[in-house]
């Protein structure tokens, strides 16, 4: 009989949370999103990404994760863009 890896237990546990329905998926979505989110406001944060402006100044690994989790939401109204939208038109914001 063959040993069970992590791997198979990884695999059974997704597998079980999907035959769940709707909502487990969800949940998946979240935590992936989550994990993007504190992968890249990490990346940013440690090589003091600041906008071409200077606007940014120093900011905080709070300051940074909410920032990038307002982008994640909707890229443009919450997090307060500003500048040109798609194909050179103006922002209508």
């Amino acid at each position: 009989m063959r040993e069970v890896t992590f791997l198979d237990r990884f695999r059974y546990t997704v597998d079980n949370t999907m035959s769940r329905g709707a909502i487990a998926l969800i949940g998946w979505l979240f935590v992936a999103s989550l994990g993007l989110i504190v992968v890249f406001s990490g990346l940013v944060f440690l090589a003091q990404i600041i906008p071409a402006d200077g606007s940014g100044g120093d900011l905080s690994l709070a300051e940074v994760l909410w920032s990038s989790t307002m982008h994640a939401l909707d890229a443009g109204t919450i997090a307060g863009d500003q500048g040109r939208g798609s194909f050179g038109s103006p922002c209508l914001a």
